[in-house]
């Protein structure tokens, strides 16, 4: 693939105009969406925090927008701000994470732990297969690392351990504080649990870091994809406004109703996105283009295959959950 090469041009070369189409669309709703619920989400603790500290009362939405710009300041300087910056966000991530374990440790039940309700699992594998949704980084860590395979598989293996053992601890952490009962309560009122574990303790901060971090992450992505989708690789202020301005324009307008639709179409999105677009790519490059590379995946027919199930099998439950809600 040549330099600089995104989604809409890898969708282009292996599954044509209609992969293409269905690749960006799926990309621009989904992430696009991770942006709106991110300032939604980011921006009142942030705003709420500063006049508590303060006393000085921020509209909602001069705080979208103060955010907005600092965030596109950084990822329009490039790839090198954008590393500098998240490594300080990662950092304070760490210890305010530390500190939110520490202050909540005490108030862990061991009877909570044990609870468990077989009938609610068939929900949580959407949740669990879009929660390691890393792909769509993918195609900007290669160009920042210069296409150092060794350097991207290390950044890979390193970034999804660090998160699955976070989410590990992090879901050990409230499902041992929290009663099952309020846990479900809450999940069939289509509410957050970190809303009733936001009553418990001051764990605002955490939440800000690991938000800023993934809006950064999303970000970058989308300028990238941006970038290759519409051509345009001097002009990173115009790739930085089409990031930041529909999103902001959304958050800040009708964010409600756009979450919603996230909520009802943005796991097929992501099972087509990140699961059974990849796989068509992979195997017409490998047995229609014959191309070869130096990743060897044992059994590699089975193992797609494998994976193609599954990602079918995910669409199933979006769409059974979907009808029962």
């Amino acid at each position: 693939m040549p330099e600089r090469s995104n989604l809409i041009s890898m969708t282009q070369r292996f599954l044509g105009r209609f992969g293409k189409i269905i690749g960006g669309a799926s990309f621009i709703f989904l992430y696009n969406g991770l942006l709106v619920a991110f300032l939604g989400i980011v921006t009142p603790l942030v705003v709420t925090m500063i006049q508590r500290i303060f006393g000085i009362a921020i509209p909602v939405t001069l705080g979208m927008i103060v955010l907005s710009l600092f965030s596109g300041f950084i990822v329009y300087c490039g790839y090198q701000a954008i590393i500098c910056t998240n490594f300080l966000f990662v950092i304070a991530l760490f210890l305010t994470f530390a500190v939110t374990l520490v202050m909540g440790g005490g108030d862990i039940q061991v009877k909570h732990l044990t609870q468990h309700n077989n009938s609610l699992l068939l929900w949580g594998f959407p949740i669990f297969f879009s929660a390691y949704r890393y792909h769509y980084l993918i195609p900007s860590i290669v160009i920042g690392l210069k296409r150092n395979v060794k350097r991207i598989r290390m950044a890979l293996i390193i970034g999804i351990l660090l998160s699955f053992i976070i989410s590990l601890v992090w879901i050990w952490h409230v499902i041992g504080i929290i009663p099952q009962s309020q846990l479900e309560e809450s999940f069939f009122k289509q509410e957050l649990p970190i809303d009733l574990f936001m009553r418990k303790k001051p764990i605002k901060l955490f939440i800000i870091f690991a938000t800023l971090t993934s809006f950064l992450a999303v970000s970058f992505a989308m300028v990238d994809f941006l970038g290759d989708g519409l051509n345009v690789r001097s002009s990173r202020l115009l790739l930085c406004l089409a990031t930041f301005v529909p999103p902001l324009i959304i958050a800040s307008s009708v964010p409600y109703y756009y979450v919603f639709l996230l909520g009802l179409a943005g796991g097929l999105a992501e099972v087509i996105l990140n699961g059974i677009l990849p796989l068509m790519m992979f195997w017409i490059g490998k047995y229609k283009h014959n191309l070869h590379s130096s990743l060897l995946i044992p059994g590699d027919r089975i193992c797609i295959s494998f994976i193609a199930i599954l990602a079918l099998f995910m669409i199933g439950i979006e769409i059974w959950c979907g009808n029962v809600l």
